[in-house]
């Protein structure tokens, strides 16, 4: 069965929902910090957040920061990309990823990368299929967007 979805931006509504995600997948996430980084997202231009639900639940999210700090490495760090099991091998993820690229090109932004530490063990072959190579610290990894 499809599972049918829907993207948009995150609302203060989305706290419950980005929180029971946070839990179901393990994170030792508190209302307090939910709500934290929903009010940082909403305040900060260059903070974003794309929730995916079905009209009834959040499906999942992530969570996107234009870093321009050096120059010569403007780019666009994934500081978050949640998605229940129920929801994964649907689609979503992959979704997500273009939706970071479209967002990302919005801001002349060359390239896309999240931190090792962020991501489970199982999500690299995720990443690795959609074009982000392990940088030479093997910390990082890195999508050049053309």
């Amino acid at each position: 069965m499809e599972t049918v979805y829907r993207f948009r931006e995150l609302t203060e509504d989305d706290r419950p929902g980005i929180l029971n995600i946070a839990r179901q997948l393990g994170y030792a996430a508190s209302e307090q910090t939910v709500s934290d980084l929903v009010d940082l997202v909403l305040k900060k231009e260059n903070h974003q957040m794309v929730i995916a639900d079905n009209g009834k639940h959040l499906l999942g999210y992530i969570h996107l920061i234009f870093n321009d700090t050096n120059e010569s490495a403007v780019r666009v760090d994934i500081a978050g990309i949640l998605i229940p099991d129920d929801f994964r091998g649907k689609g979503i993820g992959t979704a997500f990823i273009k939706e970071a690229e479209k967002w990302s090109r919005g801001r002349d932004v060359k390239s896309m990368s999240i931190r090792r530490n962020l991501i489970r063990n199982e999500a690299i072959p995720f990443f690795s299929h959609h074009g982000f190579k392990t940088d030479l610290s093997g910390e990082t990894l890195t999508k050049k967007l053309i």
